[in-house]
């Protein structure tokens, strides 16, 4: 990944575009808050033993705000590199779960479906 960053910083460099770079740098980034305020979001539904924020007045509706927020603004940036950003987070998604990683601490998705379950 850093070898790929500094390929990508020098070449936009050397072509003299950093404006083209700038919008795509800023929706991944955009996409990367997103996908933390999400999890913060699902911890605190889920109300996860391990999951004790320190901050006075966090709510969980703050949290699936700002990854709304993220992803509002990665589409007023850039829509077409929202797009494609987007498509990319669920193919990453859709690769992971398909090679069926396995883990003893299971998943957000399936903490979900156990809550809905017991309610």
């Amino acid at each position: 990944a850093l070898l790929a960053t500094t390929i990508l910083a020098l070449v936009a460099s050397m072509i003299g575009a950093l404006d083209l770079v700038a919008p795509l740098l800023s929706v991944c980034f955009l996409a990367c808050y997103s996908c933390l305020n999400l999890s913060t979001c699902v911890l605190a539904v889920l109300r996860a033993p391990n999951w004790r924020p320190t901050f006075k007045y966090f709510h969980w509706l703050t949290a699936l705000l700002g990854s709304i927020g993220c992803i509002a603004m990665m589409f007023i940036i850039q829509w077409s590199a929202a797009c494609v950003t987007l498509v990319l987070l669920v193919a990453l998604y859709v690769y992971i779960d398909w090679k069926e990683v396995k883990v003893d601490w299971g998943t957000g998705l399936g903490g979900l479906r156990l809550q809905w379950a017991a309610s």
